[in-house]
């Protein structure tokens, strides 16, 4: 089906390059997609164009072709075989690279490859090959290098790139709203909020910079605005899931389950197969101790999506929050054999932990961040357990890969200046607590 789609996409304008490594990179300009295709396989990706803001979870497949003046998808598979199609103009920055040296665009698509199987490693070190001497490639590529960076948890080095690129255009809106998305998951919400309004004040009609910036206000506590902001745009949008299920958020950090339940009940009549929203539901459920609908609601999530994380975890979960630790990890045992995840390794070493099993916490932990080595509670616990281990040189390099990650945490640094103050190191002590201060 892919092969005989493709040939009818060919046209004497559209670019035909395709690239893949495996296991080295190779460019080829063919006619013959057929066979160019079956030496492929599938494993492939189709040169020409810049995906941006897809993640790898939610793409399976994206075949995509331009010519001169317009850019077309017309294939998108997801996990639920979901196909979509969207053609418009071909951006100008688009096809100062698409049309441009065919070396960079070796390096572009390549790093595409990268950054969807996962080695963000790879696809930033393979984008800084690209030749940025033209200034029209200069920007698009420092942002494909952010979003790598951010992807692989390298989020100083991130922030570094958007000063370079809020230096080429200062009025963008988007980079200040990307940037504030880093502080707010490095836990550090003041300079996120003022990236946030500064965006707003470049684009005040910008529908996700304001329900970012209300999702940031439930995180300071100051629910009310938050509420304020997600209803605003509910007078304009009442049609969009999304919404309510943000009003739900706010609501459950409320404490006000019964409205959070409303709210996510709205956006499930939208799309009642919203595995997200069906958990989100299942969890104030069971804080309304109506634990039998909730378990309800775990098994239609699983039903939709096997591998969902948090549903996999729910039944250990609420073992772990009834203190029952040895029935917990009998829970989270059955989840790690059939699906392995950094969140399940990290649940089961809590509860290794509260049975003062460090060791076992210990070997789960590492493998928790060897698996999502973004993981800064894994980070921060691995710190934790080595500290009270007396180990203080291995948690000092634990607790400051979890600050790294979340460098706005003052929990974070207050608990690597205990472990300084534990090896007698008072001055390196007393500039992390100076630092909590000033978060706090």
């Amino acid at each position: 089906d892919i092969v005989r789609m493709l040939k009818s996409l060919k046209t004497k304008e559209g670019i035909r390059l395709m690239v893949r490594y495996e296991p080295s990179l190779c460019l080829e300009e063919t006619d013959d997609l057929s066979s160019y295709l079956s030496a492929c396989h599938t494993d492939l990706v189709i040169a020409g164009t810049w995906q941006s803001g897809i993640s790898p979870q939610d793409l399976s497949l994206k075949v995509q072709y331009a010519t001169k003046n317009t850019y077309q998808e017309r294939l998108f598979l997801d996990g639920k075989g979901a196909r979509t199609e969207f053609q418009g103009p071909l951006p100008g920055l688009l096809t100062d690279v698409v049309l441009g040296d065919l070396k960079n665009l070796v390096y572009w698509a390549s790093a595409i490859k990268q950054q969807r199987a996962g080695y963000f490693d790879d696809a930033v070190a393979t984008l800084e090959k690209i030749d940025q001497d033209r200034q029209k490639i200069k920007p698009l590529v420092i942002f494909m290098l952010t979003q790598g960076l951010i992807q692989g948890g390298r989020y100083q080095r991130a922030l570094d790139k958007f000063e370079e690129l809020l230096a080429e255009e200062p009025q963008n809106a988007t980079y200040y709203s990307d940037r504030a998305a880093i502080w707010e998951q490095m836990e550090w919400y003041t300079k996120a909020m003022a990236d946030y309004n500064q965006a707003l004040s470049l684009d005040p009609e910008n529908t996700n910079i304001k329900v970012s910036r209300g999702l940031l206000f439930a995180k300071l506590g100051q629910h009310q605005a938050a509420l304020q902001e997600i209803n605003e745009l509910l007078e304009k949008y009442q049609d969009v899931a999304a919404l309510y299920t943000y009003k739900g958020q706010v609501y459950e950090g409320m404490k006000n389950y019964r409205a959070a339940l409303q709210n996510y009940e709205k956006a499930l009549s939208f799309d009642a197969q919203n595995a997200d929203v069906l958990f989100q539901k299942a969890h104030v459920l069971d804080a309304l101790d109506r634990k039998e609908e909730a378990a309800q609601v775990i098994e239609q999530i699983l039903l939709i999506q096997p591998q969902h994380t948090e549903a996999n975890l729910f039944e250990g979960d609420m073992l772990s929050n009834e203190r029952l630790w040895e029935e917990a990890i009998e829970s989270y045992n059955l989840v790690i054999a059939r699906y392995p995840s950094g969140q399940a390794f990290g649940a089961r070493a809590n509860a290794f932990d509260a049975l003062d099993n460090t060791a076992a916490a210990l070997d789960d932990l590492a493998e928790a961040t060897k698996i999502q080595p973004t993981l800064a509670e894994a980070w921060r616990m691995s710190g934790k357990l080595l500290g009270e281990s007396g180990r203080n040189r291995e948690a000092v390099e634990k607790l400051s890969r979890a600050i790294d990650l979340r460098a706005g945490n003052a929990e974070i640094y207050c608990l690597r200046a205990q472990i300084y103050t534990q090896a007698s190191e008072y001055n390196k002590a007393s500039a992390d607590y100076t630092q909590a201060l000033e978060i706090a």
